[in-house]
């Protein structure tokens, strides 16, 4: 059971992912924010250059690739911070940019089990690797979540429980609904359920 959790910059993953990974979930790291942290350590990372942003899509899917390589498909659920595919596709058409080679043979490989789309924060932050502003962000947000729809997937949306004490409360509330959602049926994508029961 491979289950994605998306949204676009600033909406907390990284936050959720770690607070699933603390309870011993198995979790897959965003494979962009490696690629980008890579490219930063070689100096060659420039966001306003349209070639870079286009040599960052292929380093994403093999990241991807190496990463997912990693998982022990005997610790279920795997919950991956966004997936290649169908995300880069959303980015390329948003951008203008080429699909990476093989993305195609990826997709085809990969189901689903449920995808869970985070509300945003209001507040926009930095954190030295998001090189979209908030108007970009928001975009990135929609493309995703229609992209997942194209795909055939009914995207779970998780709200930012802002009315919660803390920082801390709010994630602790996502991931008690991400959970109390999968273990209790879900909204799981016809073609991933099918692929699991056969």
């Amino acid at each position: 059971m491979k289950v994605v959790i998306t949204g676009g910059p600033n909406c907390g993953k990284t936050s959720l992912i770690n607070a699933l990974s603390g309870k011993g979930y198995q979790v897959v790291p965003e494979a962009a924010e490696l690629a980008i942290w890579e490219m930063q350590s070689k100096g060659i990372w420039n966001p306003a250059n349209k070639a870079c942003l286009q040599d960052l899509q292929q380093k994403i899917l093999d990241k991807q690739i190496e990463l997912e390589a990693k998982i022990d498909n005997r610790r279920l659920p795997i919950f991956l911070d966004r997936s290649g595919g169908i995300e880069q596709v959303a980015y390329c058409g948003l951008y203008g940019l080429k699909v990476p080679d093989g993305i195609d043979t990826y997709m085809s490989s990969r189901q689903f089990s449920s995808v869970y789309l985070l509300e945003r924060v209001p507040k926009w932050s930095a954190n030295g690797i998001r090189y979209e502003n908030e108007q970009t962000a928001k975009a990135v947000h929609e493309a995703l979540a229609m992209a997942y729809e194209q795909h055939g997937y009914k995207t779970i949306h998780v709200p930012l429980f802002s009315e919660k004490g803390s920082v801390r409360e709010a994630i602790d509330a996502r991931v008690e609904f991400i959970l109390n959602d999968l273990f209790n049926g879900g909204h799981r994508n016809a073609a991933a359920l099918a692929e699991a029961t056969a």
